[in-house]
């Protein structure tokens, strides 16, 4: 159940009641194996108020079920025949389960934000609680938007906390794109306040940023923005509240790009490998798609947090390459840390990885399948080992900040690699494609929209 509150400081934060079916006993506690923290039952339907200031985890209980219903011992045969028949009238068992997330109040007039709003929904299932989960998780995607647009309120006057830097490639790791399924220009900032955006010959003047997610470790918050587009080319500019804090314009325009790359590019035939591996490796792909030829669409860096002096890589069946080991620059929070990492190389679009450990005596075999949403460094990459095991690059949000992936048809939650955030591991999956969800680990969405295609390769 997606469940942790979390600290906005002068940004509101509301509580949204339970939309909950009459519940009966289930056998068992809510499980939170797959998804992680506690979950969010027991308000009332439309209850709403603001949530105290707590830290992640924080959270509140798991509500009492409904009574079980059983019949209390009466008259002088407690048992026997009567029990017997109690038990056969009381039908199958009925699992329930929750899941909640966080939406921002769209709307607001010029200058202002929309208060965030946790919308929580519990369902009940006879198949289990798995299911229960993710009949209430599609229940979030469809009302959660529309609930905090109804109950949630503006905020105009957003704190000062002193200015920071948000120069693009700075420590405020500003990431400004647009996404063509939303039809918006986005982005987000990592920042002790929220900090203000104002978009060019959009917006009359500049309107706070909304909370996301803690960065571990750090006083440091992700703040995103989404403003809708209107088909020409814009500059973003970013600044602290407060007197005197510096304008920081992007140093590119962003408009919605319609070219999402979502088909196949061909793949070449291959022999299959002699002797595959299945050794766990996390790969996390630095790419562009926006105004690449998919013919050769550049990687800027195939990159791994772990540590192999052996480590080779090939595309398409070419010749070997190695891998390099770097002390990674671009955490700012994360400890400091060696990677290994390739350098930039031009693949077609979609391609054939294999990566080995041993100078190519055993390798692991990837059909890597890359699309964009729409905007700049917005890319998400599939890799489908031989045997079906699949990873995912999300290059949305801060690799810094802990994310989820959930899966709308089986409320599957699978959560990012903690030494580098961009990672997702899939497990083994059927050959088929899937849009997935991305959320931070605090319950905010960060995208609806996350198309991964699926395909072995010998």
């Amino acid at each position: 159940m997606l469940s942790w509150f979390v600290s906005l400081g002068a940004l509101a934060l509301l509580a949204v009641g339970c939309h909950e079916s009459t519940l009966q006993a289930t056998p068992g506690a809510l499980s939170g194996e797959d998804v992680g923290g506690a979950s969010d039952v027991g308000a009332s339907p439309g209850d709403v108020g603001v949530v105290p200031d707590a830290s992640p985890g924080a959270d509140a209980s798991p509500g009492e079920d409904a009574s079980s219903g059983e019949d209390a011992p009466s008259g002088e045969d407690a048992g026997g025949a009567e029990d017997a028949a109690l038990e056969e009238d009381a039908g199958p068992p009925v699992y329930s389960g929750s899941r909640s997330g966080i939406f921002t109040k769209e709307g607001c007039g010029v200058g202002c934000a929309g208060q965030q709003v946790r919308y929580t929904a519990t369902q009940t299932s006879l198949v289990g609680v798995e299911d229960a989960e993710r009949l209430a998780f599609l229940d979030v995607l469809a009302s959660g938007q529309a609930y905090a647009n109804a109950q949630g309120g503006c905020e105009c006057a957003p704190v000062a906390c002193g200015c920071e830097n948000l120069q693009n490639h700075g420590s405020g790791l500003p990431h400004l794109y647009s996404s063509a399924y939303a039809g918006a220009l986005v982005g987000e900032v990592v920042a002790e306040c929220p900090p203000l955006y104002w978009i060019e010959g959009l917006m009359e003047q500049p309107a706070p940023m909304t909370f996301v997610g803690s960065i571990p470790g750090s006083a440091k918050k992700a703040y995103r923005y989404k403003h809708l587009d209107d088909g020409t080319p814009r500059n973003t500019h970013l600044r602290s509240v407060g007197e005197g804090c510096q304008d920081y314009p992007d140093v590119r325009t962003q408009q919605v790009n319609p070219a999402t790359y979502a088909e196949w590019w061909e793949l070449p035939p291959l022999s299959p490998l002699e002797s595959p591996s299945t050794s766990w490796l996390p790969l996390f792909f630095s790419t562009e798609l926006e105004s690449q030829d998919p013919g050769s669409a550049v990687v800027w860096s195939l990159v791994t947090p772990q540590t192999l002096p052996s480590l080779r890589f090939r595309v398409n069946g070419g010749e070997w390459r190695s891998f390099y080991e770097v002390a990674w620059p671009w955490f700012h929070y994360l400890p400091p840390a060696t990677f290994m990492e390739t350098g930039s190389f031009n693949p077609p679009k979609d391609f054939i990885l294999d990566v080995s450990a041993d100078e190519g005596a055993t390798a692991q075999r990837f059909t890597v399948f890359r699309t964009s949403q729409g905007g700049h460094y917005s890319v998400i990459s599939t890799m489908t080992r031989q045997d079906g095991q699949v990873m995912v690059t999300c290059q949305l949000s801060s690799a810094e900040l802990p994310q989820r992936l959930i899966d709308p048809q089986t409320g599957r939650v699978y959560p990012s690699y903690p030494g580098y955030n961009h990672i997702f591991e899939l497990g083994q999956l059927p050959e088929v494609d899937r849009v997935l969800t991305l959320w931070s680990a605090e319950d905010v969405l960060i995208d609806d929209h996350i198309l991964i295609r699926v395909r072995r390769t010998p």
